[in-house]
């Protein structure tokens, strides 16, 4: 398995506050999330095969889901921090 998304993903998790340490578990999640996402992309795709949803749809629900995670991650740091 290519893990290149995976590390692109990550390296934004690596540039925040890197003073206030805890740099390698920021990458470390990162690559966590990308995994997930290749996992649940691939998931959705064969559930999508075996039930005759509609492929668009399929594609696009899990780059969906993980855009409104980003964006309540990001209104969370924009809040909070």
């Amino acid at each position: 398995m290519h893990t290149g998304k995976a590390d692109a993903l990550a390296l934004p998790f690596a540039y925040l506050q890197a003073r206030s340490g805890g740099v390698s578990l920021k990458v470390f999640g990162g690559i966590m999330l990308g995994i997930s996402f290749v996992l649940i992309n691939n998931l959705s795709s064969h559930l999508g095969l075996l039930r005759d949803w509609t492929p668009w749809i399929v594609a696009a629900a899990p780059s969906a889901f993980y855009l409104l995670l980003s964006l309540a991650a990001f209104s969370w740091l924009v809040r909070y921090r």
